[in-house]
């Protein structure tokens, strides 16, 4: 962690509060995922999404897309200090395609995409292929998530479980938790409402398969 940053604010969200802790519905589903779980982390921020997997479920598989930097070199000091876990940290920004965008970083949990100019150049990679072998599968990543979701190919994403924060930046329509939660369910997913205390256009749900 960064003393007096939002990464302190970030531990206790997810490792104190449970912000991902599983529904009973979506815990139940991916019970019943392969082993080990595959797990695809996009907009990892500082990892501890992983290491929350990890708490759970030390032979998980967790691959980490994150874009920022400072961030990035987080993750990666704790991918160092624990080389018995299966944890890998892709450092692009996550995409349906394959390119470069423009990228504003240094802002903690809400770097993000630029669509104005502004912002370096940073590598974008299509996250369709490792989406193919995820089965639970967490996205927050500031807006970007609307191309993937618009992207024929996630309607047939095989996660059993998915965890998605959704936010107005970016978003195709005026109601953000309505198109979200539409993209979910275009995929077979049963879709539940995260208790996320959130700013208006930004929230959290839930998808899970139960079949």
């Amino acid at each position: 962690m960064r003393h007096n940053t939002p990464d302190v604010n970030t531990l206790d969200q997810i490792l104190l509060q449970g912000h991902y802790e599983l529904p009973p519905p979506a815990a139940e589903a991916l019970a019943r995922a392969r082993r080990p779980l595959a797990v695809l982390d996009l907009g990892a921020n500082v990892g501890v999404f992983a290491a929350y997997v990890f708490q759970s479920d030390r032979g998980a598989r967790v691959v980490c897309f994150e874009p920022d930097a400072e961030n990035a070199a987080v993750v990666r000091r704790s991918i160092e200090a624990n080389p018995e876990l299966s944890w890998e940290l892709v450092e692009a920004c996550a995409a349906a395609e394959n390119g470069v965008v423009r990228f504003t970083s240094g802002l903690f949990t809400n770097s993000r995409v630029e669509t104005n100019g502004e912002g370096d150049l940073l590598p974008a990679v299509d996250i369709f292929p490792t989406a193919a072998e995820a089965a639970y599968l967490k996205i927050d990543i500031e807006g970007a998530e609307w191309a993937l979701l618009a992207d024929p190919r996630f309607a047939s994403l095989p996660a059993r479980v998915i965890a998605l924060e959704y936010h107005d930046y970016l978003c195709p329509g005026p109601d953000p938790a309505r198109l979200a939660r539409e993209a979910l369910e275009r995929g077979g997913y049963d879709v539940a409402e995260a208790g996320l205390q959130t700013t208006p256009g930004h929230g959290m749900l839930w998808g899970w398969k139960s079949s």
